[in-house]
């Protein structure tokens, strides 16, 4: 896209200025521009198709933002609970959020099913919290909404999972996280 033009699927040719409900596909008078734009869009794909395996890390442990609240909106999965419908039908999927941790010390981390403040029972089971290669458990008692962990962590790229293991509810990834830096 440029000040004048828009390609569309790489075929399609809209001159905005003149046009900008984009009715009237100009691509077979402006071929020149199509292949130019396409090309400037291939060459813009072959740049960024390299980094596809990368993570854009949370950063946790920072003053400035401390505590982090993460939810399973950041989570890397094939199947991410990305509404919340999702959220109020307990969808039965987990994922990983890819942090940085930026100080080693004290952490505080509370898996929650609901955001906090909103009531939410959680039932009998088992809560699980794995950070990097470290994994911690905590019964879960029934009725509570929310399972806390505190934990050592080492400054440093890694990845976070939560489980929440309900007896009649079945098992989830805790959908969202809040980890505070206590020292």
């Amino acid at each position: 896209m440029t000040d004048q033009w828009r390609l569309v699927d790489g075929e399609e040719l809209y001159d905005i200025q003149k046009d900008p409900g984009q009715q009237n596909n100009v691509a077979v008078k402006h071929a020149g521009e199509v292949a130019r734009l396409r090309s400037k869009y291939e060459d813009w794909w072959a740049s960024v198709s390299t980094r596809f395996g990368e993570y854009c890390e949370i950063i946790l442990g920072d003053a400035r933002q401390n505590p982090t609240t993460l939810t399973c909106h950041d989570w890397h999965s094939d199947r991410v609970p990305w509404n919340q419908g999702h959220i109020n039908q307990d969808l039965m999927s987990n994922g990983f959020w890819a942090v940085e941790i930026t100080q080693a010390g004290t952490y505080r981390c509370t898996l929650r099913a609901r955001p906090a403040g909103v009531a939410y029972a959680l039932q009998e089971g088992m809560a699980t919290l794995k950070i990097g290669d470290e994994s911690w458990q905590e019964k879960i008692v029934t009725g509570v909404s929310e399972v806390s962990f505190e934990v050592e962590l080492l400054a440093g790229k890694c990845q976070v999972t939560t489980t929440l293991q309900e007896i009649g509810r079945g098992t989830r990834g805790a959908y969202f996280l809040t980890v505070e830096r206590m020292n």
